[in-house]
């Protein structure tokens, strides 16, 4: 009985000194992404996709082209190092539509268009951080009217601004598909 309390306290001072992360996890996840459908003339939001995104993990062993943690963390690497990825930045989001859901091992969409459209890339428009938590927020919008309309879209993926594009990140949702009664804003959210 006595080793059964132990365990238990020891289970409750565990739980007392993870409990932000567990209402964080619940109450403001890390990397989320929240697609906003917005009438083209009103601005307003008539539907909301949101969900944890994955953040991609696998390693190159060089600096061409790098997953979103190797890049984080490459960030902070002195730029005179040729570890660093200096000048490099999280410039746009691309849509797709694959089917397989996000895997932290993905190095690119699962369904790129390719190049068979003009819109199916959008750069970042605005770049918001947070003040009072350790956030950073990439939106980009799609237009009404665009060449990608009338598509069934599934994922989008988080981009560098380099040739080669380092993948940072993918977020895979319930197929849509869209068109020209509406507007999407993505709103990216990777928190430290």
């Amino acid at each position: 009985m006595k080793n059964l309390i132990n365990q238990i306290r020891e289970c409750w001072t565990s739980l007392k000194k993870t409990s932000s992360e567990v209402i964080d996890v619940i109450g403001a996840p890390k990397n989320s992404v929240k697609i906003l459908f917005k009438d083209p003339i009103t601005k307003e939001v008539v539907k909301v996709i949101k969900g944890r995104n994955i953040v991609t993990g696998y390693l190159t062993g060089n600096v061409s082209a790098v997953s979103g943690r190797d890049f984080l963390r490459r960030v902070i690497v002195n730029p005179a190092s040729s570890d660093s990825v200096s000048g490099r930045y999280i410039a746009e989001m691309e849509l797709g539509l694959g089917s397989d859901t996000a895997a932290i091992s993905d190095q690119g969409l699962d369904t790129p268009f390719g190049n068979a459209f003009n819109d199916q890339n959008q750069s970042i428009t605005t770049v918001t951080l947070s003040a009072s938590d350790p956030d950073i927020t990439f939106s980009a919008t799609w237009p009404a009217n665009c060449d990608i309309n009338n598509n069934a879209i599934s994922e989008v993926g988080l981009y560098s601004n380099t040739a080669t594009r380092d993948f940072i990140a993918r977020k895979d949702f319930p197929t849509f598909t869209k068109t020209s009664a509406f507007e999407i804003e993505i709103q990216w959210t990777l928190r430290f």
